[in-house]
């Protein structure tokens, strides 16, 4: 083979080892990042409950800066409405694994799922 082939070859597989390698990082991840039992709730950095997944519901979390309201459904949650003008926190998604909080930064809220069931108080 002349040295060009093998250049092109090097290249082939580095390029495959590095997508094997960044496939093994994500399941990896993905497998550290369990379901949650329940989700916390913080407006402006105080814990302000502790929610269960386990039931589907909607309600409402009303305070100073503004209103959201928030939807558990199939182990679920996701902020359906704000008050905030940019509405980021609406397009974030439903969430179900401690991987990333919803965050709604002009109402100061914050929900972060947890796996720990010993954590879990039932109230809503």
């Amino acid at each position: 083979m002349n040295d060009k082939k093998l250049s092109n070859l090097f290249w082939i597989f580095t390029f495959l080892i590095i997508i094997l390698l960044s496939a093994f990082v994500y399941f990896i991840i993905q497998g550290k990042s369990q379901q949650g039992k329940a989700v916390e709730i913080y407006v402006n950095g105080e814990l302000i409950d502790t929610v269960s997944l386990e039931k589907d519901r909607t309600f409402f979390i009303n305070n100073e800066f503004g209103k959201n309201e928030i939807r558990i459904k199939n182990q679920k949650i996701s902020i359906i409405s704000a008050s905030c003008e940019n509405k980021v926190c609406i397009s974030q998604g439903e969430v179900h694994t401690s991987t990333a909080p919803l965050v709604c930064v002009p109402n100061k809220l914050v929900i972060q799922v947890i796996n720990d069931e010993t954590d879990v108080d039932l109230t809503v």
